[in-house]
């Protein structure tokens, strides 16, 4: 539970890229807009396509670190939620918001029945984080929190944050890659 929790806290949402010149968490690339004059901080669409292949390199470690079995974090070893699961929910609610939201992504079809192999889809590789994902999306946690985030990322400056991101991405990001489909050179700022 630690391990997955520590390496959530350190890969995701803490500054840590393998991009040289940048001092923002990996999640920034869902949400943090493009820079403008007079802002404090903005993620360019270079940095944005490095930090969405450090975050899916961030979620296969998870994948990796999540146990085998049934529902939450831990599987068969402890059937409950976790500090684990408290951790990683929000941030998988972000990723199904703002990958399907800001650059397209299936966000709902489950592991049995993915879609067509040059779809960008977020569970890709991930079965076991889906399972996570279901399982937190059932009951209080989705009740309290996850259903009190979802309403939070409904609000103008959000969207208008992500209208941003768009035009960002339309206009400088060609030649970037936007996805994590299967492709020789994985995720991140190679060719499309």
């Amino acid at each position: 539970m630690h391990q997955i929790t520590r390496a959530h806290d350190l890969y995701i949402s803490s500054p840590n890229s393998s991009h040289p010149k940048r001092n923002l968490h990996t999640q920034a690339c869902l949400y943090i807009p493009p820079p403008s004059p007079g802002a404090r901080r903005g993620v360019p669409a270079a940095l944005r396509a490095v930090l969405l292949a450090d975050l899916f390199s961030s979620l296969s470690l998870l994948e990796a670190l999540l146990l085998p079995g049934p529902g939450f974090c831990l599987g068969r070893a402890h059937p409950g939620p976790t500090l684990a699961d408290f951790s990683l929910f929000p941030t998988l609610l972000y990723c199904k918001h703002y990958l399907d939201e800001v650059f397209g992504f299936d966000v709902s079809s489950p592991p049995e029945a993915p879609p067509a192999p040059d779809v960008p889809w977020l569970w890709r590789g991930l079965p076991r984080l889906h399972r996570v994902h279901a399982a937190c999306a059932v009951g209080g946690f989705m009740e309290r929190g996850g259903g009190e985030l979802l309403r939070a990322l409904d609000c103008e400056r959000l969207n208008d944050c992500v209208r941003r991101i768009r035009e960002d991405v339309r206009v400088n990001g060609g030649g970037l890659k936007w996805d994590n489909c299967e492709e020789p050179g994985g995720v991140g700022a190679g060719a499309s």
